[in-house]
């Protein structure tokens, strides 16, 4: 009977020894997947934020460009305005003068 006994609490201490360590093991386990979740997110997140800010520069520098093209589109335009209006002007300074010498 004592041998009987000595038996069963050896095999109770074997079984809750495996049992703590399939706890612990699992703890491991879970703990080594949520930081590589962790790591694994920090990473996407930072690859994200690198790929918006390329991003952002892209749209600003096409941005820039675009006023700066607009720019000159505008400054041309306004001088062409500038010799035509002043072409208008000086033909009608001509015209003006050659009517005032037909009548002086």
């Amino acid at each position: 009977r004592a041998a009987l006994v000595r038996q069963e609490l050896l095999a109770q201490v074997v079984l809750q020894a495996f049992l703590v360590h399939q706890v612990l093991l699992g703890q491991v386990v879970l703990r080594a997947a949520l930081v590589r979740q962790e790591l694994l997110a920090q990473v996407v997140l930072q690859a994200f934020l690198v790929h918006q800010v390329l991003l952002g520069q892209v749209v600003l520098r096409a941005v820039w460009v675009h006023q700066a093209l607009l720019g000159q589109a505008v400054l041309r335009v306004a001088w062409v305005h500038q010799v035509l209006l002043g072409q208008v002007v000086l033909r009608a300074a001509l015209v003006r003068q050659a009517l005032l010498g037909q009548v002086d």
